[in-house]
């Protein structure tokens, strides 16, 4: 990860992240799977009372290899999601998240599809 922060410039505040992610997993069956990601998000918060939060990122690599070492090469498109944020006082968030979803199968291409999400906090 590659961040950059600030936190109460006046009313605003700031988060600008970039990331690498590089994994391999190797099973005991002697399959295993690479899957190498790029992506970013930003978050921008207005008196720490509305905020929002979006990213989006790229599967770069996404392979897996069976136990008889037949490679296949699963679909993924680009992804990408949002988070809204209303924060009244200090222990209490509302929030509406929308994120697009894909399947992860070896055998179709990418079905892609999406999830919302309301969200009511109350720390106590």
């Amino acid at each position: 990860d590659l961040r950059y922060s600030f936190i109460d410039r006046g009313p605003h505040s700031m988060e600008i992240m970039g990331r690498v992610s590089l994994n391999k997993d190797e099973f005991q069956d002697a399959a295993s799977i690479e899957r190498n990601d790029v992506g970013g998000s930003i978050r921008y918060v207005y008196n720490r009372t509305y905020g929002l939060d979006l990213g989006v990122w790229q599967p770069i690599t996404y392979d897996f290899t069976d136990q008889s070492l037949t490679k296949y090469s699963i679909d993924q498109k680009l992804a990408y999601s949002g988070y809204a944020s209303f924060q009244p006082a200090m222990n209490i968030i509302l929030s509406l998240a929308y994120a697009r979803s894909q399947t992860v199968r070896i055998d179709t291409n990418a079905i892609t599809g999406w999830n919302w999400s309301l969200g009511i906090d109350f720390l106590f």
